[in-house]
Parts: structure tokens; sequence; C-alpha cells
């Protein structure tokens, strides 16, 4: 077996991006199969067993693996906290926006009984208009039908 010093560049490099492929490939497939974990669990894991990589990290934390994360001080997890910390104010701050919600839920009610009023209003426009068409003598002539019907009962 040759040693590391016996080795030309190009062959040790070519053996390290070799390695580091199938440890990138074991990675990618072991998280593959653990997408419904948690991801603090599939971290843990790969730190486990030595073949989370760099960027495998940062894809899967957002966070660079040179900055000790750990410490209150780290500006990563200050930023993160005044993101969401935004995010929850952006979300429960507007009163006005909760009033155009209830006003926008409130609008479809409204025409639904707006166009039920327009319909029983031209119902009625139509049974004026049958009234007014009427002659004189249909009335009389009803009114004796209808006298006749009393008369009966």
């Amino acid at each position: 077996m040759s040693t590391p010093e016996s080795l030309d560049p190009k062959t040790v490099k070519m053996l390290w991006d070799q390695n580091q492929h199938k440890s990138q490939d074991k990675t990618s497939q072991s998280h593959k199969k653990k997408r419904t974990e948690n991801i603090t669990q599939v971290i843990a894991d790969g730190i486990q067993d030595n073949v989370i990589s760099d960027e495998a990290y940062t894809e899967e934390t957002g966070l660079d693996p040179w900055i000790n994360s750990e410490t209150p001080e780290s500006p990563q997890i200050e930023n993160t906290d005044n993101h969401s910390r935004d995010c929850i104010i952006k979300i429960s701050k507007s009163p006005e926006e909760k009033d155009l919600r209830k006003e926008n839920t409130e609008i479809p009610d409204l025409r639904r009984k707006i166009s039920e009023f327009d319909a029983e209003r031209a119902e009625l426009t139509r049974m004026i208009a049958e009234a007014l068409k009427m002659t004189k003598e249909e009335r009389t002539r009803r009114a004796v039908e209808n006298a006749k019907l009393k008369a009966r009962i």
C-alpha cells in the first residue's frame, strides 16, 4: 500500500472527490428516507454518522457551520429571532385588516339579500301591472263570480 507522501496531488484530489461524492450520496439518500422526521434528528443522525457535510448542514439549517450557533451572541440566531418576531407582528398587528375581512364576508350576504329583494320587487311589479290591465267590466264580472261562489258556501 502506498503512503500519502508517495501519491501525486492529482490522485489524492481524485480520491478525495470520490470519497466526498460517496458521503454526500449516502447523506442525501438517508435524508430522503427521513424527510418526515424532525430536522434536528436528521442533523443529529448525520453528525453521529460523520457523513454530513458543511454544505448539507448549511442547506438543512441555514446556519454557517463555522460559527458557534449555540451561543446567545450568535448573529445568526438573533436574525432568525427578529425575523420570526417581525412575521408575528405583521400577521397580528392590523385591526383594520380584521374589519375589512369581516366586511368582505358580509358583502356576499348583502348581495344575496339585494338579489332576493330585487326578485320580490319584480314579482310585485308584475302583479301590479296585471291588476291595472283589468278593465272595469272584468272587475265587475269577477265580483259577480266571487259573490256566486260565496252564496254557494
